[in-house]
């Protein structure tokens, strides 16, 4: 039954981050959106959560912006926000990272 409920807080946890994530980066896109021509842009920030079971990698994105794309390398693996559907279990399972935002005045 242990197993089971571990199982089950896993899952909740890595999804509800991959959920939480994925609805900043849209709020963040449509900030970006709204900022056009305000001479004020938003940048996308990976901030890890800096626990003993953080990922070196994960903990090697913190403070880093997306890439023009909206994107990170993660190991080899371009994704949108951390915890992305699309890594792999040993980088996305019980990921703590998540998304801020940093505004900037356009040049």
């Amino acid at each position: 039954f242990e197993y089971y409920q571990n199982r089950a807080a896993a899952i909740a946890q890595t999804e509800g981050a991959n959920a939480l994530n994925g609805a900043k980066v849209a709020s963040i896109n449509r900030m970006e959106g709204e900022l056009l021509g305000t001479g004020v842009a938003v940048r996308k920030e990976w901030i890890s959560a800096h626990v003993p079971r953080t990922r070196a990698s994960h903990a090697g994105l913190h403070g880093t912006f997306a890439d023009e794309e909206g994107l990170w390398d993660l190991d080899g693996v371009k994704i949108p926000w951390p915890g992305h559907w699309s890594l792999p279990a040993e980088n996305r399972v019980g990921c703590l990272c998540t998304v801020g935002q940093v505004f900037v005045r356009e040049s």
